[in-house]
């Protein structure tokens, strides 16, 4: 439960960044999107599995 709770804050934080690095890229200001855009992905899809085991524990 403790373990889901962090995966699920750390995913959310990955969203973050990554949103981040393609407002950059947007911007002009960041050469390459796909590290920024996989991130996100990969981040999302974290977070999803992290909240529905979180919920599944309780």
């Amino acid at each position: 439960m403790v373990g889901d709770l962090v995966s699920l804050i750390v995913a959310l934080a990955a969203v973050g960044v990554g949103l981040v690095g393609i407002r950059r890229h947007a911007r002009g200001r960041a050469k390459h999107v796909w590290p920024a855009l996989l991130g996100t992905i990969a981040g999302g899809l974290v977070a999803l599995v992290a909240a529905v085991l979180l919920i599944a524990s309780l």
